[in-house]
Parts: structure tokens; sequence; C-alpha cells
């Protein structure tokens, strides 16, 4: 973008030198006058030949100026006025201006004083060759430029589309498996009611906590894809690993999670879950206090026991979810009082 800024400032720069203020051969050509005598100025090869005033083989000079060399005078033509500005050592500075033909035809006289035909500069030309080549660069960069944009802005729009295209398939295949999770569920409990009864009671279904699913029709519990009879759960323990974290101050907490341990263990098996949370409350605890903020992080386990030689012990990661842990605890007191009575 920077470049096709750059070009049309070049193209004008051109142009002005092109077409700058030094006057061409042809402008000295012809017949002047100072009001009291008459020049007549015509071109001899590369120089000048001047009769009337001052004559003299006279050349050209890088600045466009005749020069009679030897005498230092000079002869240069002001634009703006269309005259010609005669410098000598001996009148000084003076003004003339052209005569023309009595016709009013000043075309023949310049032919008849040996021009015949108008001079271009080398800068004008090499101006008019590079112009149309600078003229068609920049037709062409804007084209380009606005195909690329084209180009640009129908390649986002198609990964917009893919994208979205993308995202519907995706959400139709999670809603086509939610749709199949639930019917898989759904004749997952036709067969369990099928086999054991109405369904009692159930825990969980919620974030990544196990499903537990009590048929007390025929004494069975699912716990997560584990099915266990009533009378095969001796007993269970609550653990709370409870995390103690303390910002600013000295402040520090330690929970015995040993002491937990073995007092769960105790009030699970004779007390159920109330006695579990008693024990559990009944840890040691050492705490130092300064000026601080604490919080506690609770990490719930239910570790339940049973009758099998091969796999006696089945633990249930609770999480922070104390509702859950206590209805399982619950769940579990309800299982031995039955098996008990």
């Amino acid at each position: 973008m920077k470049t096709i800024k750059l070009i049309p400032t070049i193209t004008f720069l051109l142009v002005i030198f092109s077409c700058s203020s030094k006057p061409d051969r042809s402008d000295y050509l012809g017949t002047w006058t100072n009001g009291n005598d008459v020049m007549n100025i015509s071109q001899v090869g590369e120089d000048f030949l001047v009769v009337g005033h001052d004559d003299g083989i006279y050349t050209i000079s890088k600045e466009k100026k005749l020069i009679r060399p030897g005498q230092g005078n000079t002869i240069s033509y002001d634009k703006k006025d269309t005259t010609l500005i005669l410098s000598t050592s001996i009148s000084g500075l003076d003004r003339w201006t052209r005569l023309q033909d009595e016709d009013g035809d000043q075309t023949t006289k310049n032919e008849l004083a040996g021009k015949t035909e108008k001079s271009i500069s080398p800068i004008m030309i090499i101006g008019l060759v590079i112009l149309p080549f600078i003229i068609l660069i920049i037709i062409y960069m804007i084209i380009h430029s606005k195909d690329v944009r084209a180009d640009d802005l129908r390649l986002e729009n198609e990964i917009r589309e893919i994208n979205r295209k993308r995202r519907m398939e995706e959400q139709e295949l999670d809603r086509k498996r939610r749709m199949e999770a639930e019917e898989l569920k759904k004749q997952l409990r036709i067969e369990k009611e099928t086999l054991y009864g109405p369904l009692t009671r159930e825990i969980g279904g919620y974030s990544s906590l196990p499903v537990i699913e009590l048929y007390d029709e025929k004494d069975v519990i699912f716990i997560g894809d584990r099915e266990l009879k009533y009378k095969m759960i001796l007993g269970y323990n609550l653990d709370d690993n409870t995390q103690t974290i303390t910002q600013g101050g000295n402040m520090q907490a330690k929970t015995s999670t040993g002491s937990m341990l073995g007092r769960g263990i105790v009030g699970g098996v004779l007390l159920g879950g109330v006695g579990a949370l008693a024990g559990a409350a009944t840890a040691k605890k050492n705490i130092q206090t300064d000026a601080s903020v604490t919080t506690t992080k609770h990490s719930y386990k239910v570790h339940i026991y049973i009758a099998s030689p091969t796999d006696p012990r089945l633990t249930v990661e609770c999480g922070a979810y104390n509702n859950y842990a206590r209805d399982l605890a619950a769940t579990l007191n309800y299982i031995i009082y039955k098996n008990n009575s």
C-alpha cells in the first residue's frame, strides 16, 4: 500500500520536472526588437547566429542561455513575458520583444531562420515514455489490491462458514450422544426394574459423582456399575481429608487424618454415618493464629467394607459434595440396620 501511495507522487514530480521553466531552442528563434533596434536569431547547426545587435555566433549553455564565447554577452528567455533579456558588459540588461510577420505568422519566420522542427528536452521524452508505464502499474496495483482484498474476504467467509457448519455438526453429534445416553439409561432402568422391582431411591447423577440406585424390594444397591446385595455390606467409614489454606499472617492449621480415619471406622461400623461424622469432628487440629484469612477445602471419601475375598473394600470419591457423602452414609446406615433386623 505504501508503494501505491508513492507512485502518484513520483509521477507528479516527473511531469513537473519534464515541464520545467527552461526554454526550448525554438524560443530564441525569430526577429526581436527593443524599441530602437531589430535583431534576428537563427539556428546554425547546434549554434545560433545573431544579426542586427551584438552580431556573432552564440552557443547554448546547460542553463538554456545563449552565450557568446569570449565576449561575456548572454541572452536568456523569459517564459513569463515571452521576452529576451540581453546582458552585456557595456549596456547591461536590455529586454527584447518578438516581432511578428506582416501576416502575423511567426512559423514562417522560424522556418526561414533555419528551424525545421521543435526540439523536445530529453527529460520530457523520458517523462512521456515512463508516464504510461507508471499509470499502467498504478492501475494494475489498484486492481490487484482490490482482488487481494476480495480474496481475503472470500476466504474469511469460507472459514467462518466452515466453522459454523463444524459447530452445528458438533452440537448435533452431542445432542445425538445425549439422546443415546438417555435411551440407554432408560433401557437399563427398565431391565433393572424388571429384575429388582421399582427403584426405591437414587443419589448423585451430577458432576462426576457415581449414581447410587437402591432397589429395596430385592435388597440390591448399585454403586456406579457395581451391584451389591444388602447382606454383603459389613460397614463403612466417612473420611474427610481437609486442607486449610491461609492467606496473610502466620496462621497454620493441621488436621490429623489418621485420627479421623480411626474414629471414622469405629463410628461407621458401630454407630453408622452419624458416628462417622462425629468421629471426624473430634480429629486433632493444631492452630496458631495471627492476622490472616483461612479457608478450608474438604475432600470426602466413603469406604464401604464388603463381604468379598477378592474385593473387600469399595471407595466412593465424593469430593467437596458433603450432602452427597451424608446421603450415601445415611443409605448405608439403613442397609446395615436392615441387615441387623
